[in-house]
């Protein structure tokens, strides 16, 4: 009853009241789709909404299915490197000949990959982690016996398994998928005597519950195995464009045209490099971007931090980089906050044609356009109802056709971008009657990992404050283990089945509860309560941040005739 709650919390009551429903309405929805097959629209919802919990297991199969970077993949190498002088791919330094990268003892690389499972596993029984342990080794091992040519073992391969494995079952037996335990971080270093080693797995719908109504819907059959989904997700997220190609390409067009003035507005003379903030870079390009608009939106806390070996594991001081950059968000995120950039990076699809697709694989060969709808095919009411915009929308973007001879590379878009939206530029025309694009998808503008430096730059100016008061090793600890972005969205998933009132009871701590509460030295650093907030208030800031950086660059790279 609403008379019950106190005065001081019912508005904070109402809010989640809605927030509840809101998060019911998107798991009925997404059992829905799941019936009927409908991974265009789950993908939408996956990269503005994000997947519900409680149907990962489900969706994000479906979603790597059809997911262009699976279809025609292109990763990053840590065994070559481009040689700009001579013209060519070179080995890393320290790296085998190809022909002998698959010829190195498989004990010592399984021992590697086991050193770095065991990371996680490290307050479990030994008897807990064997079998867990095999199928996480295993999913690494045959993703490098097709891959080791190009990207050869590192620890954050290892890491993304276990953060595969806390939302993709390794088992399923009658109370559903079973999953890996989230690995608790403590700052302390304290353990408590004679505390019995928890296991290491729990059935999914423990945690997050579904209604039987709703279990009864889900697909039966598995779409794939653990170790086709590791292989799949891990092509994502290392995934890269032709760079090398593509500044070819850019470089040779700057020489042929020398600028091409189709507007009122010219590219300033030495800006017209290879900049693709919309078609995406590789993992140095992405560090570069991130650095600059750290220090362009954030410059006070940006002068404590160091761009060098920023994307080393090694490292302990610079190393959450490359759990961030190269990883998206393995080892160093909360798995429920790791879950929402994934259903991102998973989500992420571009306007179904030919052009679009290649301006963004710019090295495709294949033709997969025919697999993908344009228009919402199920539940309209629904989507009606959501925002229609892609969350790095930005004016006029949506309307430029990527990837046609017009708009063949990113400067050619900015130019346009401006142009577009300049004083005085001619407003686009009114829609016509009778056009209804109540049921059109809003699909990405941008490379889904561009889109992950911007959600990373939220994060940091979401919590500028508390990291200008932090000590350096507070800070690390920061940064290696970023405390839950989306605790709000976390309650309402896991008491979905609760009535409203044990809701509110359990979704918000009480004066009894106080005493209960751990001493500070057992709270993760910023694990206080005004970081009770859904992960997509970050997403929207991103989203700010993306567009006001965007126009600040163009505007300097472009000047007025």
């Amino acid at each position: 009853m609403v008379e019950n709650i106190p005065p001081v919390l019912s508005s904070h009551h109402y809010k989640h009241l809605k927030h509840l429903d809101r998060c019911k309405q998107l798991v009925e929805t997404c059992v829905e789709l799941l019936s009927k097959g409908d991974h265009d629209a789950l993908a939408y919802l996956a990269r503005t909404l994000g997947i519900p919990p409680q149907l990962r297991h489900k969706v994000w199969p479906l979603l790597l299915k059809y997911h262009p970077m699976c279809i025609s993949p292109n990763i990053l190498s840590n065994t070559v490197v481009w040689d700009s002088e001579h013209n060519f791919y070179k080995l890393v330094s320290g790296t085998s000949s190809s022909n002998d990268i698959n010829k190195e003892p498989r004990e010592g690389l399984e021992n590697l990959i086991l050193h770095d499972l065991k990371k996680y596993f490290r307050n479990v029984s030994k008897s807990e982690e064997d079998h867990e342990l095999q199928v996480l080794k295993e999913a690494v091992l045959k993703f490098l016996s097709k891959w080791s040519r190009i990207f050869q073992y590192e620890s954050g391969l290892a890491w993304i398994a276990v953060g595969l494995a806390e939302w993709i079952p390794i088992i399923e037996n009658s109370e559903g998928p079973i999953v890996l335990n989230e690995r608790k971080n403590h700052t302390s270093g304290t353990t408590t005597p004679n505390q019995p080693n928890p296991t290491c797995l729990s059935p999914l719908f423990k945690e997050y519950p579904l209604p039987s109504y709703l279990k009864s819907k889900l697909p039966k059959d598995s779409i794939f195995d653990f170790n086709e989904i590791y292989e799949r997700i891990v092509l994502v997220i290392l995934h890269c464009p032709d760079t090398i190609t593509a500044q070819k390409l850019v470089e040779a067009e700057s020489l042929k045209n020398s600028a091409p003035r189709r507007g009122s507005y010219a590219i300033k003379e030495g800006k017209l490099n290879y900049s693709p903030f919309l078609s995406g870079g590789d993992l140095g390009y992405q560090t570069q971007v991130f650095f600059k608009v750290f220090s362009t939106v954030l410059p006070e806390l940006y002068q404590p931090f160091t761009e060098e070996n920023a994307v080393q594991p090694s490292s302990k001081r610079t190393g959450w980089l490359y759990w961030w950059m190269k990883c998206s968000g393995a080892r160093a995120f909360q798995k429920q906050d790791r879950g929402r950039l994934w259903d991102i990076l998973l989500g992420w699809r571009p306007e179904p044609n030919r052009h679009t697709i290649d301006f963004f694989l710019n090295y495709n060969s294949k033709k997969f356009d025919h697999l993908y709808h344009s228009r919402f095919r199920n539940n309209l009411d629904f989507f009606n109802s959501t925002s229609k915009n892609d969350p790095f929308w930005f004016p006029e973007l949506d309307t430029i056709p990527l990837g046609t001879s017009k708009f063949k590379y990113d400067f050619n878009v900015f130019e346009e971008l401006l142009d577009r939206n300049s004083y005085g530029h001619d407003a686009p025309p009114d829609p016509v009657p009778g056009n209804n694009d109540d049921d059109k998808i809003p699909f990405s503008l941008i490379d889904s990992h561009i889109q992950l430096v911007f959600i990373y730059i939220a994060i940091l100016q979401h919590n500028e404050f508390k990291l200008l008061e932090f000590e350096e090793t507070e800070t690390s600890e920061f940064l290696n283990n970023v405390p839950m972005l989306s605790r709000a969205d976390d309650i309402c998933f896991k008491r979905l089945c609760d009535d409203d009132q044990s809701t509110y009871q359990n979704g918000f701590t009480s004066q009894e509860d106080l005493p209960k509460r751990p001493g500070s030295s057992k709270l993760r650093i910023g694990s206080d309560a005004k970081t009770s907030r859904s992960f997509n208030d970050i997403l929207t800031m991103a989203g700010d941040i993306w567009r006001k950086w965007l126009w600040q660059e163009l505007e300097e790279c472009f000047v007025s005739e």
